[in-house]
């Protein structure tokens, strides 16, 4: 029964892998539940209660829940540690530098990485992880793709890191482009192509986005070759009290409609 308990817990982690690389989240979280079930009723090696941790901190990271995720990665790094698993130790530190960088954090970055653990596992993968950190916390975009550019080998075959990476640059991109055509009502777009130093179809393209997105308010009007900016638009509450009012007054109309059929029955008969 024990050993039916270890496999069913390897067994539900393992399909957790699976169906996060599928980027099957819900089903992820169930054989992760599964196999912490299954391995409530036995003893379970440290090895193992470290990959179950670490598995829990890519879930929760993916739910952009960076704390808790920092805290199991944590957990999970202190076990592979102990254990002198060296691979699985150096991936979980970066998985916390990480989770400090897409909290908005990277300042503290430094603080992990001269620790203890951070001298004891130094590397060019935590230099990669460092530069990306370092990218971040200055909000530079040309960094940023340098630093990726450099470490490409390091960081794009980890699929979370890889991920996470795709999803940071965006959002430094939004937060640069917001920057820029914030002081304007009207600007070319080749100017903004110019300032932050992307091809101008690149830029196009992630404007009409965020304009879909409601990012911002505005219109692109490619025939001028201009970015037409406006003011947030406050709510508007008048249409949607006279929405109310309308179906306000189709409801006493549909209740005058039937008394006056129950009244012409009456008078019919």
């Amino acid at each position: 029964k024990l050993d039916d308990k270890q496999m069913l817990t390897e067994t539900h982690l393992t399909e957790a892998r699976i169906y996060h690389s599928l980027q099957n989240i819900p089903k992820a979280k169930a054989s992760l539940t599964a196999s912490r079930s299954a391995a409530n009723s036995i003893y379970v090696v440290p090895l193992l209660q470290a990959e179950i941790d670490e598995m829990s901190g890519i879930l929760q990271c993916e739910e952009t829940d960076y704390v808790t995720a920092y805290s199991y990665f944590l957990e999970a790094f202190e076990a592979y540690d102990q254990s002198n698993a060296k691979a699985q130790s150096v991936n979980c530190i970066k998985y916390m530098i990480l989770c400090k960088v897409l909290n908005e954090a990277a300042a503290e970055v430094p603080a992990i990485l001269t620790s203890k653990i951070g001298m004891k596992h130094s590397g060019i993968e935590l230099e990669a992880m460092a530069s990306i950190a370092k990218a971040a916390k200055v909000r530079s975009l040309e960094d940023f793709q340098a630093a990726v550019a450099k470490y490409d080998v390091y960081l794009k075959r980890d699929d979370l890191i890889s991920h996470h990476l795709d999803l940071l640059y965006d959002k430094m991109l939004e937060a640069n482009l917001l920057k820029i055509i914030f002081p304007y009502s009207s600007v070319e777009i080749t100017h903004v192509a110019k300032r932050i130093n992307l091809p101008e179809p690149q830029v196009v393209h992630k404007l009409s986005q965020m304009i879909l997105d409601r990012k911002f308010f505005g219109i692109l009007d490619q025939g001028r070759g201009h970015l037409i900016v406006y003011e947030t638009a406050d709510e508007d509450t008048n249409f949607t009290k006279g929405v109310e009012v309308i179906g306000n007054m189709e409801s006493v109309v549909e209740a005058l409609f039937g008394r006056t059929k129950a009244l012409v029955k009456t008078h019919a008969t």
